[in-house]
């Protein structure tokens, strides 16, 4: 197995430092910011007073206060918010570029115990930011270069959305895209924006839809529509060569299936022009399908036998 290394520079590094960052980051970001030391991250959202993502942050813990990862495109529309929420609080914030080093695949036991994994799944490897603590490291002689696909479907595999372009800024709701299961929402801090809407919906268990992988044959883009006859069930978060995420509706028959669910949807309807009672044959007509029970899933999930 390869050691994957790719160097993302689309980033910035928002720096909240002062005698008030901790709580401060505290009272307005979704995770728990408390008890971190230099070198860890947690993952954590930005949300709205309705409980919708303006903004998914990879946070830093450094010697004098925090560094933020954030999309350079959107690096100064986050630090207008944050001097807004500041009041106040005794924060310096300020702006710089960043460039994150990923590393995936076959990480030697050497790195693996001296360098930070993703703070959202630790399937997706390692996440080392070009910090003054980590600044000696060199990974060109031990790693092969990826490229930005290669990450984005590794990171598909692993049912991790991000940035603005997969999780719609001020739409969606945290829960539904699975951002809870990925660690971005501590429900035992108090409070913070959008942590009533958050937390009762958590409580109720009320989900409306769901983040799904999918794969397909055919190509899809960002936003694309999910629709069974004329209803729209769903729509794709992501999508690299013949894979992607989906979120669609959980009561609507074939996306409760385990695997390529709600592309699976869209190309019945698109290509054998099915009906919901014809399904099933059309799921072994369609090879991309491959998870154990599949097609005797079916007959649950959309006839409701």
């Amino acid at each position: 197995m390869t050691l994957y290394r790719l160097e993302i520079t689309d980033l910035s590094s928002l720096k909240v430092c002062g005698p008030d960052s901790e709580t401060f980051l505290q009272s307005i970001l979704s995770n728990d910011m408390t008890g971190l030391t230099p070198g860890q991250s947690v993952f954590s959202l930005l949300l709205t007073p309705q409980g919708k993502v303006v903004f998914d942050l990879i946070i830093w813990r450094t010697e004098d206060g925090y560094i933020i990862e954030v999309e350079k495109s959107r690096s100064a529309e986050l630090e207008k918010k944050f001097k807004l929420y500041k009041l106040r609080a005794d924060v310096d914030i300020s702006l710089k570029d960043l460039l994150v080093t990923c590393l995936w695949g076959d990480i030697p036991e050497s790195l693996a115990r001296d360098l930070p994994f993703d703070p959202r799944h630790k399937g997706l490897g390692l996440r080392v930011p070009d910090l003054d603590i980590f600044d000696s490291l060199n990974f060109d002689d031990v790693s092969e270069t990826a490229t930005e696909g290669m990450y984005k479907k590794h990171r598909i595999a692993h049912k991790v959305p991000q940035g603005s372009d997969e999780i719609p800024q001020d739409h969606a709701f945290p829960l539904e895209y699975g951002l809870h299961e990925l660690k971005a929402i501590d429900f035992q801090k108090g409070c913070y924006i959008g942590q009533e809407v958050t937390s009762r919906t958590y409580r109720r268990g009320k989900i409306r839809k769901s983040l799904y992988r999918c794969a397909s044959q055919d190509f899809f883009s960002c936003q694309d529509k999910i629709m069974v006859g004329e209803r729209q069930v769903g729509e794709i978060c992501a999508w690299q060569d013949d894979e992607g995420l989906a979120l669609a509706a959980l009561a609507h028959g074939c996306v409760r299936l385990p695997l390529c669910l709600a592309v699976l949807i869209h190309q019945l309807c698109t290509r054998f022009e099915a009906r919901e009672a014809s399904f099933c044959g059309a799921c072994r007509l369609i090879g991309m399908v491959t998870a154990a029970g599949v097609a005797d899933g079916c007959n649950e999930a959309v006839h409701g036998e």
